[in-house]
């Protein structure tokens, strides 16, 4: 199975090097070359592998489903990786969806069981445990640069959380998430990752995610990937629920059925339309939107229109909060013939010249719900309220926010004879004001999320600047070396070198020096750093400054100005000198030495790099790495990256 660009580019991928590519080099979104088929035969085969939920039958339908589509990943990897993501003990029940029926033929489809209380989990487990899979078959490291309105943010950081390889940058739109979603991602003090709080909506955050990745020299240059819908991978493994909840709701493979979707960034729906053309008896795909009504009103008209910032409404429904539909590039592709051209004309030049386009004179725009099965309509506040008061009177089922969305409109297009299930997006709890202005009381709360909003915070508030956002991802870790001279601080740092390389790590050197003449001679300083396979060697004498002996000039330098010169490119850089100089710094010492230069009196010491623990003259209050061991100082250092990043100067 290959994939393709929505936008024409003429390149075919495996599902591996898209995976962790997110965006396609010209701006599309990948999509595979060919939906495949299945019959009645494999339809039937699968109801059985799903064995009405019983326990690992949810998974063994994932595998089936993946495996159609991904075919550089062996069998035995791939059912492991699906046995792993989709238990009872991550998602608290065997059918891992199951289906809650409210009246006879209308059904919510329980999508928010996972640890993050929302649908996102369902694909985002998956994601965590497909990331570390491949970086660790690669040897690489991933960079990953989210944007979400609530939930995404929350369900990608709880799946990657501790992964190796792998770094989270997640923005969100500050102040625009309801404070239980603020707080689960907000808490979270893993050193992988990293909340970043942008002064705008929903669509700045995707708008610097969508310019990011368009940066090809950045992109490749600081390994980013997504985790957005935008990602194919999230996106197929939110096709497998739509299977699981027909195989629930039906009991023959001729039955057909409707699913309604609350939806802002039509991933969610997509899912669905690519299962449809599968040949999942789909009857209906009717799309739900709060105020922010951008995709009914396409489906209604024709007509595609984003909304400026200020133009997108603040709801009670916030995760919905979106007027630029990323996902919804997908569907007009296969709407138009998958014509690559002209959709990049729509949504590339026509959008950002023009904000909108129409299709509805087109021909193919009758085929949204002649071919398609696409109905659509919009929910209020008002109109929220109502329906989360009738279902819980009705039912004695409480839900929340978008899934009331989800209701009202799905209660529209009901057809005799055909059930309809509506997703689930969320469990009440992450939108308690609004319950509670509903129904007077707080929902329930599950027991490992008490007292979460008063948990600690640790967030970066940034304007909605790309710039700004790539300044933040391209941070190098820095650390010093200080010691007597002939204490080892140059051999050490020789060794480092390779040691970080085979950790997939690019090292450059900055190298004070007392003399001009250890600078650019063979066998000193500068060449044993360059042909010990620095990335870049920057040294300075208080007379000259080298660069790779490509650039020299007399200089009044600090290590900060040197710091600067750098290239982005490189994840680390040891320092060797600067000894007063306030970076964190190891401190070299050896036995013959007697008195540590700088410890204990430099509170910069971070650690100490010894021939001899057990001789040092004062008591260590850091940790003692081993001198002449260079693979445990540089995992030393890996592990401790985060307290060694060098924060460029951003406004907190």
């Amino acid at each position: 199975m290959l994939y393709l660009s929505t936008r024409g580019d003429p390149a075919r991928k495996h599902f591996c090097e898209i995976l962790l590519e997110g965006l396609a080099p010209d701006g599309g979104l990948y999509l595979p070359e060919r939906y495949p088929q299945v019959d009645s035969a494999t339809l039937s085969r699968w109801r059985q592998v799903f064995n009405q939920g019983a326990t690992g039958g949810y998974a063994a339908l994932a595998f089936e489903v993946f495996s159609l589509y991904i075919d550089d990943i062996p069998a035995t990897d791939l059912r492991a990786l699906c046995d792993k993501t989709y238990t009872e003990a991550v998602y608290g029940t065997p059918q891992i969806v199951p289906l809650k029926k409210l009246e006879e033929g209308f059904y919510l489809e329980a999508l928010s069981n996972g640890p993050t209380l929302a649908f996102k989990d369902m694909a985002m487990q998956l994601l965590g445990n497909l990331f570390e899979y491949e970086l660790a078959r690669r040897g690489e490291e991933l960079n990953i640069l989210g944007a979400t309105s609530g939930d995404t943010g929350s369900a990608a950081e709880y799946a990657m959380r501790g992964k190796k390889g792998v770094r989270v940058f997640m923005l969100s739109p500050h102040g625009r998430m309801s404070p239980f979603q603020q707080a689960q991602m907000f808490s979270l003090m893993d050193e992988n990752i990293h909340n970043i709080a942008i002064e705008g909506v929903f669509d700045d955050c995707q708008d610097i995610v969508k310019n990011v990745s368009n940066d090809l020299g950045f992109k490749r240059a600081h390994k980013i990937g997504t985790v957005n819908s935008i990602n194919w991978a999230r996106l197929l493994a939110q096709v497998v629920y739509y299977f699981a909840g027909y195989f629930q709701a039906t009991s023959q493979d001729t039955e057909r059925v409707s699913f309604t979707v609350p939806s802002g960034n039509f991933g969610n729906v997509c899912a669905g339309h690519v299962a449809r053309q599968m040949g999942l008896p789909i009857d209906q795909l009717v799309v739900a939107t709060n105020e922010n009504d951008v995709l009914d009103e396409f489906f209604r008209t024709g007509v595609y229109r984003v909304r400026a910032s200020a133009d997108t409404h603040e709801t009670s429904s916030p995760s919905m909060d979106i007027s630029k539909a990323s996902n919804f590039e997908r569907f007009v592709f296969d709407l138009l013939g998958r014509d690559g051209a002209r959709v990049k004309a729509l949504f590339g030049d026509g959008l950002a010249r023009e904000g909108r386009f129409d299709l509805g004179d087109d021909p193919a725009f009758a085929d949204a719900v002649k071919r398609y099965g696409f109905q659509s309509g919009k929910s209020t506040h008002d109109n929220r309220l109502d329906t989360i008061r009738e279902v819980f009177k009705r039912h004695g089922v409480m839900i929340d926010t978008h899934t009331a969305d989800g209701v009202k409109v799905a209660k529209e297009h009901l057809q005799p004879g055909v059930p309809m299930i509506v997703l689930e997006t969320a469990l009440p709890i992450k939108f308690a004001e609004t319950i509670v202005e509903a129904l007077g009381q707080q929902p329930h709360r599950p027991p490992q999320f008490e007292g979460i909003e008063n948990l600690p915070k640790r967030v970066r508030v940034m304007p909605a600047s790309t710039a700004a956002v790539q300044a933040y991802v391209a941070r190098m870790r820095v650390v010093g070396f200080a010691g007597f001279s002939g204490s080892g601080k140059t051999t050490l740092v020789e060794q480092l070198i390779p040691a970080l390389k085979l950790r997939g790590q690019r090292v450059s050197v900055v190298k004070h020096a007392h003399h001009s003449f250890d600078i650019d001679h063979p066998g000193k300083d500068t060449w044993r750093h360059r042909e010990a396979g620095a990335f870049e060697v920057l040294a300075a004498s208080p007379k000259r400054l080298v660069v790779m002996r490509e650039f020299e000039a007399r200089v009044e330098h600090s290590v900060h100005d040197l710091l600067a010169q750098m290239h982005a490119e490189v994840d680390w850089v040891l320092v060797e000198g600067f000894k007063q100089s306030d970076l964190p710094k190891i401190e070299v010492w050896r036995q013959a030495h007697g008195k540590p230069l700088r410890f204990p009196d430099d509170q910069h010491i971070v650690a100490i790099a010894t021939d001899d623990a057990g001789a040092l003259p004062v008591t260590a209050h850091c940790p003692v790495l081993d001198l002449n061991v260079a693979d445990d100082v540089a995992a030393w250092l890996v592990d401790n990256a985060e307290r060694l990043e060098y924060l460029t100067p951003l406004s907190p």
